[in-house]
């Protein structure tokens, strides 16, 4: 991966960082704290020398979060993990393959120097995420796809889906992008649906009255 690629993607991680630091809690002394704790995570990566570390995967179409941590998802030709951090090596027990599922287990964290996550698959069918802070996917092409988001955020964007399940619970966030596709099909619990420039043909599913949902049916 390119420099300017490590760059780009640390940059998304920071901004990422800090809009979940503003949906943890409403209290100000917590708040206060995680402002601090930010701060000193930015000013960490900015003086760190950065270094990459790629490790090939085998097949998965399935990715399954449970770290709490913050990573970028794309589409590609290969299946792989790059982990950007500040000491050239990839902390064990981070991840592991079964079966067809990529299992995220912790993310350490910036103290531990972990600063990005980047993960490239062939062939990404769904992800399953609990107590996610941030997950950035992009470029999904796709004839089914699933989303299972529970306490969780994330972000699709650039992507074509024929037939999209999203599934949200207690106090999740999806926010949609320049996604298209046949279907829609959603359900969204206590949570929030946003969209920017999707459209799908035809929409269907539910939500509970304290959800927001938005979205265009072309």
């Amino acid at each position: 991966m390119k420099t300017s690629n490590i760059l780009i993607i640390t940059y998304l991680f920071v901004i990422f960082s800090g809009l979940a630091v503003l949906y943890i809690d409403d209290k100000q002394h917590y708040v206060e704290y995680k402002r601090q704790k930010e701060e000193q995570r930015q000013k960490h990566i900015r003086t760190s020398k950065l270094y990459e570390s790629k490790v090939d995967l085998p097949k998965f179409t399935v990715i399954a979060d449970t770290s709490g941590g913050l990573f970028l998802v794309t589409s590609g030709k290969s299946n792989e993990l790059t982990v950007v951090d500040t000491v050239n090596e990839i902390s064990p027990g981070i991840f592991d393959v079964r079966n067809d599922t990529l299992y995220i287990n912790r993310i350490p964290k910036i103290s531990d120097s972990i600063v990005a996550l980047y993960i490239v698959c062939a062939d990404l069918k769904s992800i399953v995420a609990r107590n996610s802070k941030s997950i950035i996917l992009t470029n999904v092409y796709s004839d089914l796809f699933s989303l299972k988001l529970t306490k969780s955020r994330l972000s699709i964007s650039d992507s074509y889906i024929d037939k999209f399940d999203l599934d949200l619970n207690d106090d999740s966030y999806c926010n949609i992008k320049n996604v298209s596709g046949k279907v829609l099909n959603y359900k969204c619990y206590n949570s929030h649906i946003e969209q920017e420039s999707s459209h799908f043909r035809r929409s269907f599913g539910e939500q509970s009255s304290e959800s927001l949902f938005n979205m265009s049916v072309k």
